[in-house]
């Protein structure tokens, strides 16, 4: 709908819709209540303008903008890449001043940006976070759709790229039930949550829905100052076929973030399984031809570990971010190995690593940055060799080469 319409003469008649929607818009004004305090309603949000370049194929999503790692070493993936992107920006509304519920001071925040919730729906709007959060001082509980606990807001890389460190980096946003208890300097956080959209295991979030068991988290930090150090678990159920029996996986993680004058340091290593549904490597292997009529299930696990320095120094900030994965396969032997398949993200690539140094200029609201992104991937020949487990670990051999895709990222953003 145009934003203002052009001022009728007296020849001309206001069309049916006109007249309804404007008696309509004028009925709701009357009725609807008054606030019974003021209430605040702060916009935020960015530009976010991206220029990229690959210099070979990658496994990503976004038609390219969100990068996860080089494909194969094969003829067709030798060629280069280059694009460009304005559908990271962001919009966002913070929602405070609100009356007091159940004794607690009431917030919320609705946010949405233009990434899609597919690559068929680019460009699109899509719901980022939505919640309600009731603060009574050493206790919060939040409602709502927010960044999963696995993913830490505290802990996260702070380069350009729209990953955020992934997929070194568990990276989800999740419905969830927190609560936070913050004795002192301490915070206890537990949180009930479920797949989401992008965000869920290889096939759909059907198979953690079906389990009838929420997604449980529990995390603790010890705050010191500006820095903190924290610890967290994940304990998640499956159920791919509706006549076999749920299966658990289950990650742990640990992660720092120490604040000095002028320069960050951050850093966090995580393991644990089927954490597809955080855009990390592994999934989950299963017996048979299909997922949907197997029986027997086995998480596979990874590690992975990432850290990061920055100065904090204005107009020109620097930082540098290194990350490495590896595939662990399952954590038992199998009996028959041979008969299992992969609902898995890459279960082929034994290990990957990146390296990420940036430049940023601050200069008001806008800000100017370029990362050179290399990153290293190894993928296996096969999985049995005669001298391993069974355990569906990726098994490289001396003809198998690392392959490495280097990305240029050019990135305005403009704050408001």
């Amino acid at each position: 709908m145009p934003s203002s319409i052009r001022h009728a003469s007296s020849r001309d008649c206001f069309p049916a819709w006109v007249t309804s929607t404007g008696a309509i818009l004028l009925i709701v004004s009357l009725l609807w209540p008054a606030p019974s305090q003021a209430q605040d309603f702060d916009p935020y949000g960015f530009l976010k303008l991206e220029y990229l370049y690959d210099t070979r194929q990658v496994n990503q999503t976004r038609e390219g903008e969100f990068l996860l790692f080089p494909l194969p070493d094969e003829a067709e993936n030798d060629q280069g890449s280059l694009k460009g992107f304005g559908i990271f920006s962001r919009l966002g509304v913070r929602l405070t001043d609100l009356p007091d519920a159940m004794g607690a001071t009431t917030s919320g925040v609705i946010e949405t940006d233009f990434f899609g919730h597919a690559n068929t729906t680019i460009s699109n709007l899509r719901l980022r976070r939505a919640f309600v959060n009731l603060d009574w001082g050493n206790r919060e509980l939040l409602v709502g759709q927010e960044w999963s606990p696995m993913f830490t807001v505290a802990v996260f890389p702070q380069g350009i790229a729209t990953t955020f460190g992934a997929p070194f980096q568990p990276f989800a946003r999740q419905p969830q039930i927190r609560f936070t208890w913050k004795p002192e300097n301490f915070r206890l956080i537990g949180v009930t949550g479920w797949q989401r959209d992008a965000f869920a295991d290889i096939g759909g979030t059907k198979a953690q829905f079906d389990s009838e068991l929420p997604i449980l988290h529990l995390h603790a930090q010890y705050v010191f100052g500006n820095s903190l150090i924290g610890v967290g678990a994940q304990q998640k159920w499956a159920r791919p076929n509706l006549q076999a029996d749920r299966f658990g996986s289950g990650a742990v993680q640990g992660y720092l973030r120490l604040i000095g004058s002028g320069v960050q340091f951050r850093a966090k290593a995580t393991y644990g399984s089927n954490l597809a549904d955080h855009l990390m490597l592994s999934g989950y292997a299963f017996e048979g031809g299909s997922a949907s009529s197997a029986t027997t299930f086995e998480p596979l696990y990874l590690i992975s570990t990432w850290a990061e320095i920055l100065t904090t120094s204005r107009p020109v900030s620097v930082g540098l971010l290194a990350g490495y994965t590896e595939n662990l396969g399952t954590s038992d032997d199998l009996a028959n190995p041979e008969a299992f398949n992969f609902n898995a993200r890459t279960p082929d690539m034994a290990y990957q690593w990146r390296v990420a140094p940036r430049i940023e200029y601050h200069t008001g609201p806008l800000r100017l940055g370029f990362e050179l992104e290399v990153t290293s991937a190894m993928y296996a020949s096969g999985f049995f060799d005669g001298s391993r487990d069974n355990s569906l670990t990726p098994v490289t051999t001396d003809s198998d080469e690392e392959v490495t895709n280097v990305r240029g990222n050019l990135v305005f953003l403009l704050n408001f």
